[in-house]
């Protein structure tokens, strides 16, 4: 029994310290990649930031599902990776839509709303983020929503 859980510590050990050498070499990838893409693409590189961008927020959105959810959604509302591959923006205007944000939620929507002065005329960037994504309510004695997807390309 003592050397089962032995093993397990090296072992939870070993990925911690594997976990950290990743996150201390993100940004210096990060800034090189930055470094690179400027010189390569000049103008160009507008386009590779938005859609980095948009590819980290939705790697965020089901990576960080425990806290988002803590943090924005209420009880019984549309949870972080219910569906994958949406950003959350996309999350929050999903909930916001049944009315399921936290006041911590309420102030991100606005706060993207305010940032994002470009979707203002599509009901703001949380709005804009899942406007291809139908919510269906099903019965039972909890609100279960089931949410049919569409790609947004314009996004």
């Amino acid at each position: 029994m003592c050397k089962k859980i032995t093993i397990k510590l090296i072992k939870f050990i070993r990925d911690l310290i594997l976990w950290l050498i990743a996150w201390a070499l993100t940004p210096i990838v990060e800034i090189a990649t930055f470094i690179v893409v400027i010189f390569k693409y000049k103008l160009g590189a507008l386009n590779y930031f938005k859609g980095e961008g948009y590819s980290f927020d939705v790697r965020s959105a089901s990576r960080n599902r425990s806290l988002w959810n803590f943090l924005f959604i209420n009880k019984n509302g549309i949870r972080f990776y219910t569906v994958e591959d949406i950003s959350i923006s996309a999350y929050l205007g999903l909930n916001a839509r049944v009315n399921k944000l936290t006041l911590m939620g309420w102030f991100m929507y606005y706060l993207l709303y305010i940032i994002d002065f470009t979707a203002w005329k599509s009901g703001g960037h949380c709005e804009y983020a899942c406007k291809d994504i139908e919510i269906r309510i099903e019965d039972g004695k909890y609100p279960r929503y089931k949410v049919l997807f569409k790609y947004n390309p314009d996004y």
